[in-house]
């Protein structure tokens, strides 16, 4: 089933490429992902669709939350 998740991060240029580097390494597809600054651009929000369960979701989000520049993750 389609999962959509919402990531406030850190705007750091290595970031991206970490959220990315989590979901490949596990052989999570990432189906669309949009990304824009919030807040001055000290922030960016990040919103990707994701095929998985509702487990699947979960462990997505602990391992995002490990991310030391990730301040919040939502499912939308």
């Amino acid at each position: 089933m389609k999962q959509t998740l919402s990531i406030i991060a850190e705007n750091k240029s290595f970031v991206l490429s970490r959220i990315i580097s989590l979901f490949s390494q596990r052989g999570y597809h990432i189906e669309s992902m949009t990304m824009k600054p919030i807040s001055n651009k000290k922030l960016f929000s990040i919103v990707i669709s994701t095929q998985g369960n509702k487990q699947f979701i979960k462990q997505i989000s602990k391992q995002l939350y490990k991310l030391i520049n990730v301040l919040k993750v939502k499912k939308i």
